[in-house]
């Protein structure tokens, strides 16, 4: 892949092997504070994070190995890999002028029934493949399903 052909919504430097540590910050010396107790194991389910396309980028590594819903237009071409469709949304700065593809890989058994240009709304894992030696955001989606344009389809 080239980033500019396909506008993958990625880092703008190769992401790392793992994420960056991390941190907590803690109390002033003088503060008292009672420990939260946190249960090793729960049984209440989790529910998946919605993030816009274009958030996608800037929280990656909060987000990567978590479940996600996202919606955007399908795209499909020759520079996809099989077993993939892009899922896309223009993010606009100022004005429509200078709206700008935001993309993302999705990984779907059933890709070749997407039609270009529908709308969907994928639920699945926030994870990262390797493609021509950049590491880029996919999602492993476990749900696709058509939905109606939204009535603002651009990212702000």
């Amino acid at each position: 892949f080239e980033r500019r052909s396909l506008g993958l919504a990625m880092p703008s430097q190769q992401m790392a092997s793992s994420p960056p540590r991390k941190t907590v910050p803690t109390a002033p010396a003088t503060a008292t504070a009672t420990p939260a107790t946190v249960p090793a194991t729960s049984t209440a389910p989790v529910r998946p994070e919605e993030v816009p396309l274009f958030q996608i980028r800037q929280y990656f590594r909060v987000l990567e190995g978590k479940e996600i819903i996202t919606r955007g237009q399908v795209f499909q071409g020759k520079k996809v890999p099989a077993g993939y469709f892009v899922a896309f949304q223009f993010q606009i700065v100022c004005c429509v002028a200078d709206a700008v593809p935001i993309a993302l890989l999705v990984k779907w058994p059933q890709y070749q029934s997407m039609k270009k240009d529908d709308w969907v709304e994928i639920r699945g894992l926030l994870s990262r493949t390797t493609e021509n030696g950049l590491q880029v955001p996919i999602v492993v989606a476990t749900n696709v399903k058509k939905i109606t344009k939204p009535k603002n389809p651009y990212g702000w």
